[in-house]
């Protein structure tokens, strides 16, 4: 039986790719035949995907559309394409967020949203990777979507050296504050500044912030190092962009803390990594940001940064505090274990196929 995945876009690094790659390697484990096909591709993946256009469905096959954004011609092909049809949701973030920043971003987020509609009666099986991203389904009109997170490939960080050169960097007595995901106005890094702003100034002046991530939106990142430079945090704020993997796990070993102030989060893989790697998290609450947390890190309602400055003081210098954070995520951490969310994804496929 063959069983394709497709999605707009499959590029390193990025975590929906990371998840169709793992489902991929499941369904090859599983006996089936799997392939990936997708729009646009990255230029250092172009060997490990096909182009959407040399899909060919089969009517004893099934077919599974990651939707994350407006992707007109992957919409069209899912809804014609014959067997079955399993449909899994990454949410879309609202397009007002792009206002301003990026018109293509803004255009295809408002396309991605319209297409729901379309897709609603088109799938016979709906997931979605968090509880929020089911009740946007939900309430649209879609039918018994159900949750499956992402799959994490936490294998990746054990088979990978961290990068020496960042490990030595950052061994000092710094404390280092870290956020990991693309810059964009939904995630708000200008409140992460700001919060990292008053520990600075008015609680540890020997500390540094690391924004990880791609900077594509160029109009929001020049916005983030105005604030940096009217702040007078230029020694002390660094904008590494889309890094190596291994420089990546040099963050997370000399990372203090994990902060998220976003207003918009589908699931927030980062939260994982961050657990991982033992590094307590604080973060916003809004969106999927409370089901991926859970009872773990440290959930705030509140934009009060000075307060989530001293708070993320008491997770550097209370070492009791600290542990018993960490102990936290390590429990949450196991319910996304790789094998129980791989159970998760064979259940619910075993039923599709069985319909």
């Amino acid at each position: 039986m063959e069983i394709h995945q497709l999605l707009p876009g499959y590029q390193y690094g990025d975590a929906i790719s990371n998840h169709a790659a793992a489902l991929r390697g499941l369904l090859r484990t599983w006996g089936y035949q799997s392939e990936i096909f997708s729009q646009h591709v990255g230029p250092t993946v172009s060997h490990d995907c096909f182009h959407f256009r040399d899909f060919r469905g089969r009517d004893d096959g099934i077919t599974i559309y990651h939707h994350s954004i407006g992707a007109a011609e992957m919409t069209d092909l899912f809804l014609t394409v014959p067997g079955k049809r399993l449909l899994v949701y990454h949410n879309i973030t609202p397009h007002q967020y792009f206002a301003g920043y990026d018109s293509y971003e803004l255009a295809k987020t408002r396309e991605g949203r319209d297409a729901l509609v379309e897709l609603r009666d088109a799938a016979d099986m709906v997931l979605g990777d968090s509880q929020f991203n089911c009740e946007e389904l939900e309430a649209i009109g879609f039918h018994n979507p159900r949750v499956v997170p992402i799959l994490v490939d936490f294998g990746k960080f054990e088979s990978e050296l961290p990068c020496p050169s960042t490990l030595d960097w950052l061994e000092d007595d710094w404390t280092h504050f870290l956020f990991v995901g693309r810059l964009a106005p939904n995630k708000r890094q200008e409140d992460v500044i700001r919060v990292f702003a008053h520990y600075n100034r008015f609680i540890d002046r020997r500390s540094r912030l690391f924004l990880v991530g791609s900077d594509a939106k160029e109009t929001y990142v020049a916005q983030l190092r105005r604030l940096v430079r009217d702040l007078r945090l230029e020694d002390y704020i660094e904008f590494p962009g889309h890094v190596h993997l291994s420089e990546l796990i040099a963050y997370y070993q000399r990372a203090n803390v994990f902060i998220c102030m976003s207003d918009h989060e589908g699931f927030c893989v980062p939260f994982l990594e961050a657990f991982y790697h033992d590094v307590p998290v604080m973060a916003y609450k809004a969106a999927a940001v409370a089901d991926t947390l859970g009872n773990a890190g440290v959930l705030v309602e509140t934009r009060d940064f000075s307060t989530i400055a001293e708070l993320a003081h008491l997770l550097v210098t209370d070492l009791d505090f600290r542990d018993k954070i960490i102990l936290g995520q390590n429990r949450r951490l196991s319910r996304f274990e790789p094998r129980l969310v791989a159970s998760q994804f064979r259940t619910y496929l075993d039923e599709l196929i069985a319909a």
